[in-house]
Formats: C-alpha cells, sequence, structure tokens
C-alpha cells in the first residue's frame, strides 16, 4: 500500500500536498477553498459575469423550470464553477462524494443554498472506464463493478454527441446489475432507483443523453435529500452553454474573444505555446466532431480551422461570424475546456474547481495564458489577471466507504441510498476526517488515474480494500448509520 501511495504522490502535485497536510480537517480544507474563492471575487476582471451567468438561467429554464433557472442563477452569483464531472460520470463514488465538498463550500457562503449547480463535459467518450454510463455500484472487495447503460459499439462515441438511451436499454442495465450486486440493499436501490428515475417517462422521452443526464442527476440527488439538505443537484452541460458563450462574444466587433480570435499575431503565439502534455494551445481551443466521434482541430493564423476527422478527411472552417455559428450549431465543433476557462475564469474571473488533473492544468493554462497575452501586447489586461487563484480543488478525497465483509471500498450514492447515513453523520465526517486519510482512501481512484495499466499492480484494488478496512473501518456506511 505504501508503493501505491508512493507512485500517485510522484505523479501528482496535488496529491502529494495534500498528504502533507498534518492534522488538517476536510472541513479546514474546504474553508481554504472558499478563501480562493473570495479572493478570486475581488480581482478585476476583463468581462463581466452577467452574460454567462444569464445564459446559465436560460438553460434551466429551457430544461427544467423558472424556479429552478432563478435558483441556478443566484448561486452563479458567488462567481464559482464546479466542473469535476464529466457528463455521465455522475455515479462514480469519487465524483459523487467530490459533489458533496462542493455543497458544502456553497454552505459556507449561504446555509440555505436553493440547488447545488455544476457543469459537466461531456466531450469524452461513452467507454471510458473511470466514467461508465450507467451505474457504479461498490459491493465487491476486488473490483468497482460497472453496469453501462450503453452498448460497448461504436467504441468512441463522446457521450455529448449521444441520443438518448431506451427504456430497453434500462432495463437491461437494471436487470443485469440486479443478479450481480451482492448486496441485497444497495440491490433494492439499483431497481428504485433504475424504476423512478432511468424509466421516467418525460426522461425517455429526451432526443439527447446530456439531457437526460440533467434530470438522472436530479433524481439521484434527490433520493438522498435528507442526508445532504438539499433537494436539487443540477450537472448541466458545458459544451451548450459556452458554445452560446462564444457566439453571443464573437459577435461583438471589438470584444477581446473577437480580437485574440482573428488576430494572426496572437493565433501564431497560440500555435507556438504548448501545454504540459505538449500540445499547442491553438490545438486546445475547440473540437472538432463528426460520425458520433471528436477530433483534433487547430487554429492556424491564416483564420481556418483544420483537421483530421476519424476517418481521415481533412475538416477546413473559416473563422467568422456565419461559418463558426453554423459549424456550432450543426455541431461540427463544439469548445474545448481550455477555451471554457479562458471565457469563464480568465476573462470574466469565475473561480474553476474540480479534480486532482484539473487543480494542476489550469495553473499552467494560467500561467501560459499570461504570458501569450503579454507576448500579443495585451500587457494590461495580463497584469489584471496575473492575481487570479486557478488552484481550485473539491473532488478527490474519500470520507464515506463501505464494508465488503473482508475490505471497505469507496462508497457512491447508491450506498448511500441504501444505508442512509443522517445530516449529522455527513457534517461530522467534514469536521473530523484529516485530509491526509481522505486521500488514502481515494487511492481507488488516483492509482487508476495516475498509472498506466502495466505500471499496476496484481489485485492493487484488494490491497487498497484491506488496507480501508484496517485503518478506516469508522468511516464504513454501516459503522456510520448505527
Amino acid at each position: 500500500m505504501q508503493q501505491i501511495i508512493s507512485a500517485c504522490r510522484e505523479r501528482n502535485a496535488t496529491i502529494d500536498t495534500m498528504m502533507s497536510k498534518g492534522d488538517m480537517t476536510l472541513i479546514d480544507w474546504i474553508e481554504g477553498e472558499k478563501d480562493k474563492l473570495l479572493s478570486n471575487m475581488t480581482q478585476e476582471t476583463l468581462e463581466k459575469k452577467d452574460d454567462l451567468i444569464d445564459l446559465l438561467g436560460e438553460y434551466m429554464e429551457n430544461h427544467i423550470s423558472r424556479e429552478a433557472a432563478d435558483n441556478v442563477t443566484e448561486v452563479m452569483q458567488r462567481g464559482i464553477l464546479f466542473t469535476a464531472n464529466h457528463l455521465g460520470g455522475l455515479y462514480s463514488a469519487q465524483s459523487f462524494q467530490g459533489d458533496l465538498c462542493y455543497m458544502r463550500l456553497l454552505k459556507m457562503l449561504d446555509r440555505n443554498i436553493p440547488c447545488v449547480p455544476m457543469l459537466s463535459f461531456g466531450l469524452v467518450p461513452l467507454n471510458s472506464s473511470t466514467f461508465a454510463r450507467g451505474l457504479i455500484t461498490y459491493t465487491k472487495t476486488s473490483e468497482a463493478e460497472h453496469f453501462p447503460i450503453f452498448p460497448k459499439s461504436p467504441t468512441n462515441a463522446a457521450a455529448s454527441l449521444t441520443e438518448s438511451y431506451t427504456a430497453e436499454m434500462a432495463r437491461r442495465t437494471r436487470d443485469k446489475a440486479i443478479n450481480e450486486v451482492r448486496s441485497f440493499l444497495v440491490r433494492k436501490q439499483v431497481r428504485e432507483l433504475m424504476d423512478k428515475v432511468y424509466l421516467r417517462k418525460d426522461v425517455l422521452s429526451k432526443k439527447r443523453y446530456p439531457d437526460q443526464i440533467l434530470f438522472l442527476g436530479e433524481g439521484i440527488y434527490k433520493q438522498i435529500s435528507p442526508m445532504t439538505g438539499v433537494n436539487s443537484f443540477y450537472h448541466m452541460e458545458a459544451e451548450t452553454v459556452f458554445a452560446k458563450l462564444f457566439l453571443n462574444e464573437f459577435q461583438k466587433k471589438d470584444g477581446l474573444l473577437r480580437q485574440i480570435m482573428c488576430d494572426s499575431k496572437f493565433i501564431q503565439i497560440l500555435n507556438d505555446t504548448e501545454d504540459t502534455e505538449g500540445r499547442a494551445f491553438s490545438s486546445l481551443l475547440f473540437l472538432g466532431c463528426a460520425n458520433k466521434r471528436c477530433f483534433n482541430i487547430n487554429l492556424f493564423p491564416d483564420g481556418y480551422l483544420r483537421g483530421k476527422d476519424v476517418k481521415g478527411n481533412t475538416v477546413e472552417i473559416h473563422v467568422d461570424e456565419e461559418s463558426l455559428k453554423e459549424a456550432f450549431t450543426s455541431m461540427h465543433i463544439l469548445p474545448h475546456v481550455y477555451l471554457s476557462w479562458l471565457m469563464s475564469g480568465f476573462f470574466r474571473g469565475f473561480s474553476w474547481y474540480g479534480g486532482i488533473l484539473q487543480s494542476q492544468y489550469l495553473q499552467v493554462w494560467h500561467k501560459k495564458t499570461c504570458e501569450m497575452f503579454r507576448l500579443a501586447g495585451l500587457k494590461k489586461e495580463s497584469v489584471k489577471r496575473e492575481n487570479y487563484d486557478c488552484s481550485g480543488y473539491l473532488s478527490g478525497p474519500i470520507y464515506m466507504l463501505f464494508d465488503t465483509g473482508d475490505g471497505a471500498v469507496n462508497a457512491g450514492p447508491l450506498e448511500c441510498m441504501a444505508k442512509k447515513p443522517a445530516p449529522e453523520v455527513l457534517e461530522r465526517l467534514f469536521t473530523e476526517t484529516k485530509i491526509k486519510d481522505a486521500h488514502e482512501m481515494g487511492m481507488f481512484e488516483f492509482y487508476n488515474d495516475l498509472l498506466l495499466p502495466n505500471e499496476k499492480k496484481e489485485r492493487w484494488y484488494e490491497t487498497i480494500s484491506y488496507y480501508c478496512k484496517q485503518h478506516y473501518e469508522a468511516h464504513t456506511l454501516q459503522s456510520l448509520s448505527v
């Protein structure tokens, strides 16, 4: 187990820092993240926040109700974006417990928050091993049990580009899970969740999977509202909102976004500047979309986006209002995560909160973006944003486990629905769990995300399970529910 911990600490500076915090508790750490948010709110921005907040309200009014829109915009006035969940990954234990950390941060700002709004990015494959598009349960010592709702083919289809699942697909997933999940109480919750949420007529009537996700997320969290004290968690599709924001901004002839997108000097700087993975920033603005899959597309100084789709065909789009509007409307391109952060974080000062990887690459993006602005002669804009803190991190620690008999593993929403811990139990976990311990318990996902398959040890999941049972049995839902 110590080798596993060491390997993860070596691969990720955030984990290494968190595991060096000594006696710091979860609530102390969340308090520190709140301080970053409040500090960011005092920084001068390049654009107003209101237009993005309005678009989020419009999204919620169109999909849910005017009341939901009012509640979301009320929370978004605080300048915070939680982006840790990929579209369809609502059910992994680490995402789930991260959502609750985010909820706790919001409650530090207002004990009576009306909802917990989140932005989910969906340009990730449906068959991603970490984010199964269906159910994940944690009742086995040896592995997390994935029950995907979509068939494995086409293997690289992106969640955002996928049509809705059918009742037949949902029933197949339900029946398979009921036959295989070990815990009787969790099996009961699987049936109830699938019948009451996944198979609801209004959910099945949606045309796109991203639209179903909004209702699935809300339905899941309503099942545990007595535990959280918040009735509504909303997972909004990030690409839809940011595509509209981009088009609105690009129409402004004197706007900053238009200025840099049409400036050959700035575009050349984007091409010449690379992130930590060696990718040019000009390739991180958009993703091309064809045949339900994504492909890389690069912005060149001559004013064209170019790339090759999954079939090897050359795609070329001119950067002008009409061409971009057509490309976005037809979903031939969508905003990449860097462009979304540039518009909302760097320009508008929203604080982004995510997981262990995001907490590192956002800091690099911030530093490099300030440098690119200075090189392009936009020194005043660079200076305004240089004190903006991009280290936001909320999704990663684990503080609730599920006892499997011989081990203890991460607890997801199904396990919490089954055991129903009281709200005061959740609060006690926040105030008493040490951040170092929460990262040891989180090793299931850290080890999976940070190491390549050929680097992993045999039976590593079981090794972590046994360790957690030995050291953190008091964190199991079975103990907490007594």
